[in-house]
C-alpha cells in the first residue's frame, strides 16, 4: 500500500494579497513535517474573494507557487485564484508539481451565486497523477453538490 502524506493549511488571512504569508507557511510545514508531500491550500486565499484582483495564468503569481514547490520538493495545489482569461474570469486551481510543472489546472464548474457572480464556469475535470500514491481529482467547494 502507498501512501501519500499531506497537509492542508487553514490560514487567518486578510482579504487583498497573502501571497508572501503563505509562502512563509509554506516553508514552515516542509521544515516542521518534512515527509509532507502535498500540501493544500483553501479555495481563493491568496486575493480573497473580489475578481478585480483576478490574474492571468500562466503568470507571475503561478510562478511564486511554482518556486515554492521545487524549493520544498512537495506537490502544491496553492488552493483557487480567480484567473482573467480574455473578458472570463474563472476560479481556477492549479496544481504544481515538485520540478514546479503545472500539471492541470481546476476551473470551478458550478461558481456560488450571488457571491460568485460574473465568473464563468469551467467545462473540464481535473485529475492528476502522484506517482508512487495514486490519481487525484479536484473540486472546489460547491462543485461537490453536483454528482456528475
Amino acid at each position: 500500500m502507498a501512501y501519500l502524506s499531506m497537509a492542508a493549511l487553514q490560514l487567518e488571512l486578510s482579504v487583498e494579497d497573502n501571497l508572501s504569508t503563505i509562502e512563509k507557511e509554506i516553508d514552515l510545514v516542509s521544515k516542521r513535517f518534512p515527509w509532507i508531500q502535498l500540501v493544500v491550500l483553501p479555495e481563493l486565499c491568496t486575493f480573497g474573494p473580489s475578481t478585480d484582483l483576478a490574474v492571468g495564468m500562466p503568470g507571475e503569481i503561478e510562478n511564486c507557487f511554482r518556486e515554492a514547490a521545487v524549493k520544498n520538493d512537495l506537490w502544491l495545489i496553492p488552493g483557487s485564484i480567480f484567473e482573467r482569461d480574455g473578458d472570463k474570469i474563472y476560479n481556477t486551481a492549479p496544481v504544481i508539481n515538485p520540478k514546479g510543472e503545472v500539471v492541470t489546472r481546476y476551473r470551478k464548474q458550478y461558481p456560488f451565486l450571488p457571491y460568485e457572480k460574473g465568473v464563468s464556469s469551467g467545462d473540464e475535470f481535473a485529475v492528476f497523477d502522484i506517482p508512487g500514491a495514486g490519481r487525484i481529482g479536484l473540486i472546489i467547494c460547491y462543485d461537490m453538490w453536483f454528482p456528475e
